[in-house]
């Protein structure tokens, strides 16, 4: 076995591998599947490299043309895949007819090799553009797959600059060689960061689901802890104050009873996005838990957070809730309080709690403070 055939299997191998592992990307519910693109890189790496393998004379006309084809065929099938990925439907196209084009030239060009060098280049450039364009910035493995391409944009320079005019030369061998050295890299590189930027994806949506209430799209409990804790440090750095406010929906229970649990999700939605829609940008407001919220105000006194706090409750009341036809009124009440920097957050809240308590117990649809 001469080297070339060994690093034609070594190739391969690692082929199967990167094969493997775009098995094992999961996608979300999009409307369009990348994953099946990225399989299809490799299946047709796999099938070019087996074709070279046992191509007897592929340095014949033909052989040539039919194993530069199949070359662009491998990176367009990436490019198209991280279009699909990233949303930019309008570069899926381009991809298409970049690769029409590039088969009529090539079945018409006498020097198929370079045309498909510049090709490989274009595709190259334009699946680089696409992970430096995300919707959302780049991850660290998207990172990963940007310098990959970069260096499979450099070897093919490096072929191009050093073209030989004779494919059964020396230099056309060493030249070969010197390209199955780094395609293992280049392909094992792909199939690494390819796979780990799904993962860092996954994660960080888990990371989102576990801090957000579904019902309302607010914060949770735990999540309005952690983020407040930010705020907490800024406040105690710079001493400056915080209030914090504790709500929840009058004769809750009754509307259940009466229109049923459907018709309480909605006041629960509604209730919620008056709350977004009362508060300052950098105030913080979560679902404390089935009808009840609450909301932190950094760098407030305690007569700010009564101001937000009626503003809540007069928007509340004069909304109705429209429901199967029905108009439902209904009301809130709140509890505020000082938020005690140098004490444990539960005691700010329990001080709260005990404001909402004589909120209601004082008839409701007001607010009292502690």
């Amino acid at each position: 076995m001469d080297t070339q055939q060994a690093l034609l299997l070594s190739y391969l191998t690692v082929i199967i591998f990167g094969f493997y592992a775009s098995l094992l990307i999961q996608e979300g519910k999009e409307a369009r599947k990348a994953k099946p693109f990225f399989v299809g890189y490799f299946i047709s790496s796999l099938v070019t490299t087996i074709f070279f393998i046992e191509q007897s004379d592929i340095k014949n006309t033909f052989g040539q043309h039919v194993m530069d084809i199949m070359v662009i065929f491998n990176i367009a099938f990436l490019s198209v895949g991280l279009s699909i990925r990233f949303n930019k439907y309008r570069f899926e196209k381009y991809c298409y007819y970049l690769l029409i084009i590039y088969i009529g030239i090539n079945l018409a060009s006498i020097n198929s090799f370079k045309i498909s060098i510049i090709f490989t280049l274009i595709y190259i450039v334009i699946s680089i553009f696409l992970i430096l364009t995300r919707v959302h910035k780049p991850n660290k493995a998207d990172y990963g797959l940007l310098i990959t391409l970069l260096l499979w944009m450099i070897m093919m320079l490096l072929n191009l600059a050093h073209q030989p005019n004779d494919l059964v030369s020396n230099e056309a061998n060493t030249g070969m060689i010197n390209t199955l050295i780094l395609l293992p890299a280049v392909t094992c590189g792909i199939a690494i960061f390819l796979v780990t930027s799904y993962m860092i994806d996954s994660n960080k949506q888990l990371n989102e689901l576990a801090s957000i209430d579904l019902q309302t799209n607010m914060l949770n409990r735990r999540a309005l802890f952690e983020k407040a804790e930010n705020q907490i440090s800024y406040l105690k750095r710079t001493n400056k104050k915080a209030s914090i406010i504790l709500t929840d929906i009058d004769h809750f229970k009754s509307i259940n009873d009466k229109y049923g649990h459907d018709a309480g999700d909605q006041a629960i939605q509604q209730f919620s996005n008056t709350i977004k829609k009362c508060i300052r940008e950098y105030d913080i407001a979560a679902r404390y838990g089935g009808e009840e919220f609450i909301i932190f105000l950094p760098d407030s006194d305690i007569q700010t957070a009564m101001k937000v706090a009626n503003r809540i409750r007069t928007e509340c009341e004069s909304n109705n809730l429209l429901y199967q036809d029905k108009s439902i009124s209904f009301t809130a009440s709140f509890g505020v309080s000082d938020f005690h920097l140098y004490r444990e957050f539960d005691f700010s809240i329990q001080l709260a709690d005990k404001a909402l308590y004589a909120a209601k117990h004082q008839g409701r649809n007001q607010v009292i403070n502690i």
